[in-house]
């Protein structure tokens, strides 16, 4: 039996109210903005602490057309550079996914201060990854970011800490 997908009106995600539409759902990333913030010797840079380090523009299968994300964590938008600007993605072989989510912090205490906290899990992966996966491809709650991230044949990943019970970030760099 096939689970029918409801499509959301297409929103504009800044706050966590608004990026819950895409609650571990698989993602693609069109593009990256950063909005004046850099990162130097590997320190993420903003211009100020109210505004926003850069925006996204990204596709979910549950929500019609392109949706723009604002990044508001210091270690999402690094780990995005780290992708765009560092690594940088083959467009003709590769593609960006991520998975944004509060239900994967390993901690309690994570999960009670998680405004403060990372969300994104960003990955490169071959192209056509998104286009062949089923509905979505949902992060399931005691699924292991390893096991996602293998499952998906990702290139390269970038896991914020608080998404592993070790509490240090992964990031795996095959050879392209």
């Amino acid at each position: 039996m096939t689970k029918a997908v409801t499509k959301h009106p297409k929103p504009s995600l800044r706050r966590d109210k608004e990026w819950r539409s895409i609650e571990s759902e698989l993602s693609l990333v069109q593009d990256f903005m950063p909005l004046g913030s850099v990162v130097e010797d590997g320190i993420a840079k903003n211009q100020d602490k109210s505004t926003t380090y850069a925006s996204l523009s990204v596709s979910s299968k549950n929500i019609d057309g392109k949706i723009t994300g604002y990044i508001m964590h210091k270690e999402d938008f690094l780990n995005l550079w780290l992708v765009f600007k560092d690594r940088r993605v083959d467009r003709k072989k590769e593609e960006v996914l991520i998975y944004w989510s509060t239900k994967h912090y390993t901690s309690k205490i994570t999960q009670l201060f998680s405004i403060t906290m990372p969300k994104i899990l960003v990955m490169v992966c071959p192209k056509g990854t998104y286009k062949e996966s089923v509905e979505g491809r949902q992060w399931l709650r005691k699924e292991k970011p390893k096991v996602l991230v293998e499952s998906l044949n990702a290139l390269s990943w970038w896991i914020p800490g608080v998404f592993n019970k070790w509490g240090r970030k992964i990031i795996d760099l095959k050879e392209r």
